[in-house]
């Protein structure tokens, strides 16, 4: 179910958040069947954004304090968006966006300062999708867009991420 059919008996890519495929329980009442693998996938997602948070600090030419405020904010983000799914969601996703905002916003300088204008501008646009979504959701604004936006955003920034890897 989702919040807009919440009978139906089926995930919905255009309806559902990723929180909901960690909820015990389904919209429709029923238990979530598919909560073990989203566990074993979002265990997979924080290994790959940890990883690339650390690669990322190690692959550019800045100072040992940079890198570690690099690890240390996206590691940050990594960790609260693992409480998502606990009664506690709007705070953690609140902590994982700031912190994850904040390391973004590191990697974006180090692209400006070293002129690497389409990353810097692409940084920019990611930082501008994840503000969308926190707008639609906390001011309930088109809130059933949402949906969508997440995973369009999450697609964008992983392969941001990916991006950064290089050096």
């Amino acid at each position: 179910g989702s919040d807009e059919h919440p009978s139906s008996i089926q995930f919905s890519f255009f309806e559902n958040y990723w929180c909901d495929l960690l909820s015990t329980y389904s919209k429709n009442g029923s238990i979530n069947n598919g909560k073990p693998y989203a566990i074993v996938a979002q265990f997979f997602l924080n290994i790959t954004l940890l990883s690339t948070w650390i690669f990322t600090a190690g692959n550019h030419h800045s100072t040992k304090h940079w890198n570690m405020k690099l690890i240390l904010t996206g590691s940050f983000s990594t960790l609260f968006a693992n409480f998502t799914a606990t009664s506690y969601h709007d705070l953690y996703i609140a902590l994982s966006v700031l912190f994850g905002l904040l390391a973004i916003y590191q990697i974006r300088s180090i692209h400006k300062k070293n002129n690497r204008n389409i990353l810097f501008l692409s940084g920019t646009v990611g930082m501008a999708m994840i503000l969308l979504n926190c707008l639609l959701y906390y001011f309930d604004i088109a809130k059933y867009l949402l949906p969508l936006l997440q995973k369009i955003t999450f697609a964008y920034m992983l392969v941001w991420f990916l991006l950064n890897l290089r050096k």
